[in-house]
């Protein structure tokens, strides 16, 4: 007889969520019995096959190849995801490890961006060995005038994942895989198994690498070259008070401060280490077993000193007390500081002032030195805790009978700490301090029958109810002007006897609490018919009951069907196919909001605000209820809902050395809420209400080839793209369009298109401007243009350039993702490398637009007036702008037009890997390791892009490079795996 290997935590909510699956025994059909064999041979007892081969049907067929990128430094679910599965997109917004400023979406955007609290929309469900993952809710945005971060450590929840602890990710996205899984799975999911416990002699494994990150510098600029670029301005255009109002900054070339050597960026960057360390024990028989796993890593972008460290820990038991019942638990707990960014943005975005910004930042070594000096004696601490845990039972009293229940948890902690010097805004310190949590507790039942109608038909049925509860907190509060820099921490008096009681002793402070709790109920019946494995039929329905929705509509139907066919089976009777699926599905699936503001429609807020300003605070620094006229109330909500279409053909031919993956989508995400305007007699800015339609559409393909190693030399490879067509094709109360802020949704466009002025040029003088028949001037917004002016299109014929003249245009989100991954092998040695792209997307340069924009810099006291120390650094190519008059009311250098869209398409080469295994040669004649690897890897080489900024990649959520985002690092490391 052969071993067999515990895979609990593979399949625990999964159709068949059964335990025991051996590794050479995929074969074996669900519901037969066979007999488990403990380490010293002996026959014990026989035990129930279910879900024999996890990764065909419960867990689809598209997914992530953990070896070739096992040895690859990724810190983050996104960095491993990314090119590496079809229809996957991974966003990194910024080179700083471990920031929250990542996403990941699958099949496309179901709906529209138009603030931080939006992304949620978009998310797909994370499961790590069933346990449906919780983060942050971006609701703590709401609280903020500058958006650049949300409050807490802003650290991203995702990171707490060790690759070298992972046994397979599979990504789910027909609706055939996802409807088990429910309404938070509506966009998808992400399905992770770690490794598990193992029967047998005791094995340990160690591996760890070491290296550096870098981050080369750019082209350093200093006073004289800004004052070079302004001249043409002031030549042409400048007047009186435009000299009076130039900066002293740029009035004095004997100013080595700003005049001399621009050597900042040896104080920015450089070459920091990073590294990671970890090991595991496995243990025990086919009775009783289990495996241990701790790490601690570290990483670096090699710049601004940013770095994340992480350390992890988890414990997996599996035990057969008798034949028909096997107990598994496990825990796992992760621990994460990050040492952020210095930058005057990030500074200003938590203190949610404006200091004075006439003065920037020196561009020399010595002056910014003094700066980094005064940051040193300020407190940013982000810490974050995770911890997972399960507990599971399987009962099988009877052959063919089988019951399932567990308890699966998570729970994660963010702590964040701040003080800043006064000596560091315009002489008032600044104190905050920051808790909450995010916690997910889910109880599974699941009873599933087998019943076998011949030895070629047989029938599964299955039946399950879960509970699960979801709650975020936090508690957040700022402290203004304290007593001293001495000072760094806001503190109360802690006697309740004493009437100052909580009162703040020094700082002036304001707080922040927030609560959400969201009960989930699901009950749900599915049947399957397999006919001699080349047929299958399955269906599910499904019902859901969520709080986050109003009384009288907590409760949403699903359902479900699918057919698979086997063409090999039918038509590759000469063995030359060995496999060809065809599979359709379709089904309906509800979608559950992050928030709960819509289940009770209620009309007040937390706020005395009656703008945008969201700074101002009720009775003694603590919020009341008011009503929300600038956010709106909540009309009657209903459930959001999928309706989707997929068919998929997966085939392998040449004995499967050679496979492929087609599929087609069609996803309708109907009965979206979203804001409308409503008439200015009611004080009100909007409604939310339920009606936005959004459809997405595309088409998946991968690509795998594997050469079979009968000689020295191997090769695999792996090819994936996917193109993506999103559509808005509904609004509520049949409106064709809705402007919010500088964004336009419009039925039948993109819900991801610029609204912008399309801009032909320069008028060169005061003739050039056209007239009307009436002698009426081109104006803009009402006033005269003039030379110096940008060419609008007038495409409404008014002679008036305003919003109506805007288009819909471009894209951000992709239409084409993938990659190519391959590795070459020769005897013990191997070579691979990793390709990724993005094809049609664009992206607003908003770092030129700011930097052509220096009379807002100059004159204004707005967030877009910020200087960092980055500011010293080239990043625009002035061949592509004409000379304005920056002082016009026509605001030429505005962002919101096509001048400033750009082609941001882009080829990387990600990562180069050299490895060899030495275990032949470290173990010579006798076995003392069963592995020893040896290998080094490159990340981030070379990016072949048409974008004129720093990279394409470091685009926010809505398209705009802002400028302010730390570059990727390259990185090298040296490792090495080692198991005995």
């Amino acid at each position: 007889m052969k071993q067999l290997y515990l895979y609990v935590f593979t399949i625990l909510t999964l159709v068949h969520p059964d335990v025991l699956v051996a590794k050479d025994m995929m074969s074996v059909r669900k519901g037969e019995r066979v007999v488990v064999q403990d380490s010293t041979g002996t026959e014990t007892d026989s035990v129930v096959m279910y879900n024999a081969d996890p990764t065909k049907f419960e867990l689809g067929i598209d997914s992530v190849k953990i070896e070739p990128i096992g040895k690859l430094p990724f810190i983050s679910l996104q960095q491993i995801m990314k090119a590496n599965a079809t229809g996957v997109y991974a966003q990194e917004t910024t080179g700083e490890p471990g920031s929250i400023q990542t996403a990941l979406t699958i099949r496309g955007m179901h709906a529209p961006y138009l603030s931080e609290v939006d992304l949620n929309a978009n998310k797909p469900l994370i499961v790590i060995n069933g346990i449906e993952l919780v983060e942050n809710s971006t609701l703590s945005y709401n609280i903020r005038n500058f958006k650049l971060q949300p409050i807490g450590n802003a650290t991203d929840v995702l990171t707490s994942i060790d690759l070298d602890n992972v046994e397979s990710i599979h990504v789910l996205k027909g609706i055939d895989a996802i409807a088990r899984f429910g309404p938070r799975a509506s966009n998808g999911v992400i399905y992770i198994t770690t490794k598990n416990a193992e029967p047998g002699k005791n094995q340990i494994s160690i591996n760890g690498y070491s290296g550096f990150a870098n981050t080369n510098p750019g082209y350093n600029i200093n006073a004289y070259y800004e004052k070079e670029f302004r001249k043409p301005f002031y030549v042409n255009y400048g007047t009186e008070k435009n000299l009076n109002l130039y900066p002293s900054y740029l009035s004095d070339s004997t100013d080595a401060n700003y005049y001399g050597a621009s050597n900042w960026s040896d104080l920015y960057y450089g070459s920091t280490p990073i590294y990671s360390l970890n090991g595991s024990l496995i243990g025990g028989s086919s009775r009783s077993n289990f495996r241990f796993f701790g790490s601690h890593t570290s990483n670096a972008s090699g710049s601004d000193n940013t770095r994340f460290t992480r350390s992890n820990a988890s414990f997996f038991i599996n035990m057969l007390p008798a034949s028909w019942l096997t107990i598994s638990s496990s825990i796992q707990a992760s621990r994460s500081d990050r040492k952020r960014n210095r930058s005057l943005s990030e500074l200003i975005n938590e203190v949610q002032y404006i200091p004075d910004l006439s003065t920037p930042l020196s561009p020399t070594k010595e002056m910014y030195s003094q700066y980094l000096l005064q940051y040193d004696k300020s407190i940013n601490k982000n810490v974050g805790n995770s911890l997972m845990g399960t507990f599971f039972l399987n009962i099988s009293p009877i052959n063919k009978l089988n019951y399932s229940t567990g308890v699966y948890i998570d729970y994660n902690e963010n702590l964040r700490e701040v003080f800043y010097p006064s000596t560091l805004l315009s002489q008032s310190n600044y104190v905050s301090d920051y808790f909450g949590y995010n916690s997910r507790v889910t109880f599974s039942n699941k009873l599933n029958y087998q019943y076998d109608i011949n030895e070629n038909q047989r029938l599964d049925f299955l039946g399950g109810l879960n509970l699960q509860i979801t709650g975020n907190k936090y508690n957040y509060q700022q402290g203004y002007n304290g007593l001293n820099d001495f000072i760094k921490e806001n503190s109360v008096e802690g006697n309740t006897n004493y009437s100052n009681y909580l009162v703040s002793n020094g700082f002036v402070t304001f707080n922040m609490t927030d609560r959400l709790k969201n009960t989930l109920v699901s009950y749900y019946a599915q049947a399957d018919y397999d006919y001699n494995k080349v047929f299958k039929l399955s269906g599910l329905l499904r019902q859901d009951g969520s709080s986050n929705y109003q009384a009288d509509n907590r409760f949403f139907t699903s359902y479900m069907g699918s057919a698979e066919i086997d063409l090999a089976g039918i038509y590759g009777k000469d063995g030359s196919t060995k496999k060809m699926l065809l599979n359709v599905s379709y089904g309906r699936l509800g979608i559950i909001p992050e928030t709960d503001i819509y289940n009770s429609a209620r009309f007040y807020n937390s706020s005395f605000a009656t703008s945008n300003n969201v700074m101002v605070f009720g009775f003694n620094g603590y919020g009341t209820a008011s009503r929300p006229y600038n956010t709106g109330w909540i009309d009657k909500i209903g459930w959001a809902y999928n309706d989707m279409l997929n068919i998929s053909l997966n085939g392998g031919v040449f004995n499967n050395s050679l496979d492929f993956t087609l599929a087609y989508y069609n996803i309708d995400t109907k009965n979206q809420p979203i804001a409308v305007p409503v008439v200015a007699e009611s004080g009100y800015v909007n409604k939310m209400v339920s009606g936005m339609e959004v459809n997405n559409k595309g088409v998946d393909f991968t690509l795998s080839y594997t050469l079979p190693q009968k000689s020295k030399f191997g090769w695999t490879a792996s090819f994936n793209i996917a193109y993506n067509q999103n559509e808005l094709t509904k609004l509520p109360d049949n409106l064709q369009s809705i402007v919010v802020g500088d964004r336009k949704l419009s039925v039948g466009n993109r819900i991801d298109s610029y609204w912008l002025l399309y801009n032909d040029g320069i008028y060169l003088n005061d003739f050039d401007v056209p007239v009307s028949e009436d002698y009426k001037l081109m104006s803009y917004r009402g006033i005269p243009m003039k030379g110096g002016d940008p060419r609008f299109r007038d495409l409404d014929g008014d002679f008036n350039i305003t919003d109506e003249d805007k288009v819909l245009t471009g894209n951000f989100y992709p239409k084409y993702v993938g990659g190519l991954f391959n590795t070459f092998r020769y005897n013990k040695l191997d070579v691979g490398f990793q390709l990724y792209f993005n094809l049609k997307k664009d992206a607003l340069n908003q770092g030129a637009s700011k930097f052509y924009n220096f009379q807002v810099k100059d004159e204004g006291l707005t967030f877009d007036a910020l200087k960092d120390i980055t500011y010293w650094e080239r990043n625009i190519d002035e061949s592509l702008y004409p000379v304005y008059n920056v002082w016009s009311t026509s605001n030429p250098y505005q962002l919101n037009q096509n001048m400033f869209l750009e082609d941001a398409s882009f080829l990387k080469l990600r990562s180069v890997s050299l490895g060899y295994d030495f275990t032949s040669v470290i173990n010579h004649n006798r076995q003392k390791f069963k592995k020893v690897y040896g290998y080094i890897t490159a990340n981030n080489l070379l990016t072949i892009t048409n974008y004129s900024g720093k990279d394409p990649e470091l685009i926010n959520f809505f398209g705009i490079d802002t400028g302010l985002s730390i570059k990727m690092p390259q990185q090298y490391t040296l490792g090495f795996k080692l198991d005995f």
